[in-house]
């Protein structure tokens, strides 16, 4: 039962490095992107935004909670982002 089917040979696949290269160069910058909004979310919370008032305050711990997660999310896009540029660099040197 080891017949080949003509009609099913599979066909040859061209790579396009320098497609997928980009497409990993805007992924990264959309993360950043997103690093960006969650920095925002903690410039908010901590009132240093021109016109904002200034005030001494005691964080509940729901609020360090907050802002901890804020600060992960932030810190896990950028990393995300670097690894994204270095997979799209080398993708472009190798082309």
């Amino acid at each position: 039962m080891n017949q080949s089917l003509p009609y099913a040979t599979p066909t040859a696949l061209t790579a396009r490095p320098i497609l997928a290269a980009a497409i990993l160069g805007v992924l990264s910058l959309g993360l950043i992107g997103l690093a960006g909004c969650f920095l925002i979310g903690i410039g908010l919370m901590f009132d240093i935004f021109p016109g904002m008032q200034t005030q001494t305050r005691q964080w509940t711990p729901g609020e360090i909670a907050f802002i901890t997660v804020l600060y992960v999310c932030c810190g896990l896009c950028f990393i995300g982002a670097g690894i994204l540029m270095v997979m799209s660099f080398r993708k472009l040197l190798a082309a």
